[in-house]
């Protein structure tokens, strides 16, 4: 009840980037329909400049679990334009 009704977006991913759950507050900051992009790969939507280095720490947090960081990059809107965001 609490992700649901939250003002933050969460998200679950796999191991591979692919996105398996989206929070309904997705739709009101990006756009996007929840459902729209499960089964898609989260990293297709970073912006092309931030992509390795996201990549680089997403990797280096599933080999050290405990262990989060908090990272800012910009993230695609459905409308085109690109979101600052930061994640744990």
């Amino acid at each position: 009840m609490m992700i649901e009704n939250s003002t933050d977006v969460i998200t679950i991913l796999e191991a591979g980037g692919e996105i398996q759950y989206e929070s309904p507050s997705l739709e009101r900051i990006f756009g996007y329909e929840p459902n729209q992009l499960i089964g898609k790969n989260v990293f297709d939507y970073v912006h092309p400049d931030d992509r390795q280095r996201i990549m680089e720490v997403f990797a280096s947090t599933l080999q050290t679990q405990g262990v989060s960081e908090t990272v800012q990059f910009r993230f695609s809107h459905q409308n085109g334009s690109w979101i600052y965001l930061e994640a744990t």
